[in-house]
């Protein structure tokens, strides 16, 4: 009968096993192997999947037991049955070479003698590993290889791709790019010039010093100003104190009003008393005059008598209207009494006055704290800071001395617009192009940068200042100049100065012209226009 191969990985045979455990419980194994054991007839609890038990295993061989301790790990529960099954996770050497030995001995049905076992126990048994090699030594003998055969192949290959790719680069390199020597870092250049004459006194002040764009270079001391502020701040103080005078005067004025206002309430109730007496005498008066004229047409009375009449009317006339005048007035200042007082002569107080008097005194203020606040930035217009980041490359003034303004005192070389200008001759100049990428190589870092041409100045050696038409030189001088704009790391080339070498390898412009001639060529059988504006 052909059977399917089984898909275990150790034989599982049912020979007899004995299983004792460490608190004494003894029984028997169903099957076993090399992997696991699977435990019949459990009388105990049966335990959890995963948990790790320590197993003492007993094999009988002809009259004797073989015994030795394993440690298992629940895989597997047969609640119907009480067992369970077990993987070996730390079997010993000796125990697995020995079950090994009986297993194989039971598949091929060899019967082994008891001296046999007793050797396969005591000799010493050298591990092995079980995985499959992958590549076997035993399929080609070391001696057949051929190794003289695959070293020589393998350098002539190497040699062969070595040069190849020697030559290509070399072929690359005259065709396709345009390596340039004679090329330096530049940076433009900014001069300082004295903002005010005055003595320099400078802070940091030295060539090749490193400066940040509002780092305090020098300052400028001049007595002049010194002495105008000095008495700016006198005519301060002395604003602050006649304003401090004229609020307190303010404000005693105002406490004065107060009682004034007393005051005017009680001359008006005089000036009213008096106007109503006044007003009862001219009655009486009237009255008086009027019997005297009735007893002077009965010639009871003398003409001085009518006359003396006749002028206590006028009188107490004449005072009533005094009276009533009085009263108008008093009416008019407790109107006016909350800002100012009258005192029948002159105005004692007048708050109005006091408050133009303490707006001017305030005005003064302000002015004269604008005065001192305008000499004080002039004073402080009077240090020197660098405007941009960079070094210190010239010094024109020696400190200490006395310079007028618009004096030239250093420049600063900037390096935020550090550029790389390349010379080139007549013939190279033709192989770049306005915004094309190059490979910038420094020497001096032994690093490369990427930059961009910003201008390309063909003319740069031929036209002079003091003449009026070119002059052409020979055709290999670099009289032609290309500037690159990089953008160099702030932490890596920090130090990066004007007039470092410099190495530039442009790409020739051969494709590009190659590329337009193949798009002009399109365009001309699809009928497009042939023009190009610039």
């Amino acid at each position: 009968v052909r059977e399917s191969p089984c898909q275990r990985r150790h034989h599982r045979v049912k020979a007899p096993l004995k299983i004792s455990t460490m608190d004494g419980t003894i029984c028997h194994a169903e099957n076993w192997s090399l992997g696991g054991i699977k435990v019949g007839g459990w009388d105990s609890e049966l335990p959890t999947i995963g948990d790790e038990l320590q197993l003492n295993l007993h094999i009988p061989f002809q009259g004797f037991d073989i015994t030795f301790q394993v440690g298992t790990k629940i895989v597997r529960l047969i609640k119907d049955e009480n067992a369970f099954a077990a993987e070996f996770i730390d079997l010993p050497e000796r125990a697995q070479d020995l079950m090994r030995h009986f297993i194989d001995d039971l598949v091929r049905g060899k019967m082994a003698s008891v001296e046999d076992t007793i050797c396969r126990i005591d000799v010493p048994v050298t591990p092995i590993s079980t995985k499959p090699d992958t590549n076997p030594a035993n399929e080609v003998p070391v001696r057949r290889w051929p190794i003289k055969t695959i070293l020589m192949s393998t350098f002539y290959i190497t040699f062969g791709l070595v040069v190849f790719g020697y030559a290509l680069m070399l072929i690359y390199g005259a065709t396709m790019r345009l390596e340039v020597s004679s090329a330096v870092v530049s940076a433009p250049l900014r001069t300082i010039n004295m903002p005010v004459a005055g003595r320099l006194v400078p802070v940091q002040y030295r060539k090749g010093q490193r400066v940040q764009r509002g780092d305090l270079i020098a300052r400028i001391e001049n007595p002049q100003i010194d002495a105008k502020i000095e008495s700016a701040r006198l005519k301060v103080v002395q604003a602050r104190d006649a304003l401090v005078h004229m609020e307190q005067k303010a404000h005693i004025e105002q406490e004065r009003m107060r009682l004034y206002e007393l005051v005017s309430e009680t001359d008006h109730s005089i000036a009213k008393a008096k106007y109503e007496a006044r007003k009862e005498a001219l009655k009486a008066a009237d009255a008086n005059l009027a019997r005297v004229h009735s007893l002077a047409k009965k010639g009871l009375v003398t003409i001085p008598n009518q006359e003396a009449a006749r002028q206590r009317q006028v009188i107490a006339a004449s005072q009533l209207y005094e009276a009533e005048l009085a009263l108008q007035q008093t009416k008019a200042m407790k109107a006016a009494s909350g800002r100012r007082h009258y005192n029948h002569k002159v105005f004692v107080v007048d708050l109005d006055m006091i408050e133009v008097e303490l707006s001017a005194a305030r005005s003064n203020l302000a002015i004269a704290n604008a005065k001192l606040a305008s000499l004080q930035r002039q004073k402080h217009n009077q240090v020197i800071k660098a405007p941009v980041d960079g070094y210190v490359v010239a010094i024109f003034q020696a400190p200490g001395a006395v310079i007028t303004r618009d004096t030239p005192l250093l420049t600063i070389e900037e390096s935020q617009l550090i550029s790389v200008t390349a010379f080139l001759n007549q013939s190279e100049i033709l192989n770049v192009g306005l915004a094309d990428q190059a490979s910038i190589y420094l020497p001096a870092y032994g690093r490369y940068l990427q930059g961009t041409i910003t201008s390309i100045d063909r003319n740069a050696a031929f036209l002079k200042p003091n003449v009026s038409h070119y002059q052409w030189r020979d055709g290999n001088d670099r009289t032609a100049a290309v500037s690159l704009s990089i953008t160099p790391d702030a932490n890596q080339f920090r130090s990066l100065r004007a007039g470092l070498p410099a190495i530039v390898i442009f790409n020739r412009q051969i494709m590009t012209d190659f590329k337009a001639q193949i798009a002009h060529w399109f365009s001309s059988k699809g009928g497009g226009d042939d023009k190009t504006d610039i």
